[in-house]
């Protein structure tokens, strides 16, 4: 199961379901001579920081243990934030995790996962952001092989 939360993590961090999150600023603030004003909409990219190498050694590489308790203690806590942080945090977080993940055990359970050969090259993946979702533009074929 700990590595099912690595695999998880690392997953959302590459590819993180919403790649923008919007806030209100409900005070005037200044941070390094920018003031933003009170009532300014701001939007946090969610998808350049989990792709930033100050927090990441090889940001587009799929490392499961970026996700280690040592990894994750030696990091800004909010260098990974697939369900924002703070007091907006998604209020389903933990129920959506946990229902992925069960759905994740019960397909491997009964099948094996392998792309099919119509899947675009993995390493010159487009994506497009519609709203604040991305996928991507030619898809991801895969084969579910039953298990014996």
């Amino acid at each position: 199961m700990e590595y099912l939360d690595k695999v998880w993590c690392e997953s959302q961090r590459l590819w993180p379901i919403g790649f923008i999150l919007e806030r209100v600023c409900n005070q005037e603030f200044t941070y390094n001579g920018i003031t933003i004003p009170n009532r300014q909409y701001l939007n946090i990219n969610v998808w350049d920081i989990h792709h930033n190498p100050e927090y990441w050694s090889d940001p587009q590489t799929f490392n499961p243990e970026n996700f280690s308790k040592e990894a994750k203690e030696s990091r800004h806590p909010c260098a990974f934030i697939p369900f924002g942080a703070g007091p907006r945090q998604c209020v389903a977080m933990r129920f959506a995790i946990l229902e992925a993940k069960i759905g994740l055990i019960h397909m491997m359970q009964k099948y094996s996962f392998e792309l099919d050969p119509k899947t675009p090259d993995l390493d010159d993946l487009s994506v497009f952001g519609s709203g604040s979702s991305i996928y991507p533009t030619k898809g991801i074929h895969l084969r579910l092989v039953p298990r014996e």
